[in-house]
């Protein structure tokens, strides 16, 4: 049988305070050269040489070297955000994602306990659902995987691709009806063609019928 593959959510290591909103798209895609990122960098770095105490400021820079790859140095203002601001939610999903990507395979338990975090500020966070689904993906724990995949559908579906997951974590557990199930539904409610030719082939595979 051919195996659904999990796809991670197309998005970035750094998210925006605002995500999805308008004007954050707009923000996050005029800052993504890396002379934007450096010039960021320095904004943020002479904010926190005169307030060292701002936590968005050290998020801010924390994100902007991420995207340049700097991650130790993004760990570092994510940890600091988090110790200014214990429920900066934004900051405990990024320093898990920090933690994902330096971890072997993108799996890591401290990644899996910071996006618990950002559920803890505010349990209404499908982006960090959607990265702990993911991870219990990854570990087998598939369960939890499913749990949190229902929970980011009922939060928001535009995020197609936990579709994938839940039905991942359903086939890994012969429950073969439920990832056909979930991959019918993923085709009601996305357009994209890649998505749709990925859950069609996969419905097929299945031993279902589109």
């Amino acid at each position: 049988m051919i195996g659904i593959r999990m796809i991670l959510p197309a998005v970035a290591v750094v998210v925006s305070l605002a995500a999805f909103s308008p004007a954050g798209a707009a923000a996050e895609t005029g800052a993504r050269s890396a002379g934007a990122q450096g010039g960021m960098i320095a904004v943020f770095s002479a904010v926190i040489a005169k307030h060292p105490g701002d936590a968005v400021a050290h998020f801010y820079r924390g994100r902007a070297y991420a995207a340049q790859g700097r991650l130790e140095l993004a760990m570092s203002d994510f940890t600091r955000a988090i110790e200014l601001n214990g429920d900066f939610a934004a900051a405990y999903l990024n320093r898990g994602l920090v933690y994902a990507r330096l971890a072997k395979g993108g799996v890591s338990d401290r990644a899996v306990e910071d996006f618990g975090q950002a559920i803890r500020v505010d349990s209404a966070y499908a982006l960090a659902y959607v990265h702990r689904a993911w991870q219990y993906g990854q570990k087998r724990e598939f369960d939890l995987a499913i749990a949190d995949c229902v929970k980011v559908m009922a939060l928001d579906r535009r995020m197609t691709r936990i579709y994938f997951t839940k039905a991942y974590a359903h086939e890994q557990k012969f429950q073969y009806e439920e990832a056909i199930a979930t991959l019918r539904a993923l085709l009601a409610v996305t357009d994209d063609p890649q998505e749709v030719e990925s859950a069609k082939s996969a419905i097929r595979s299945l031993g279902g019928s589109i």
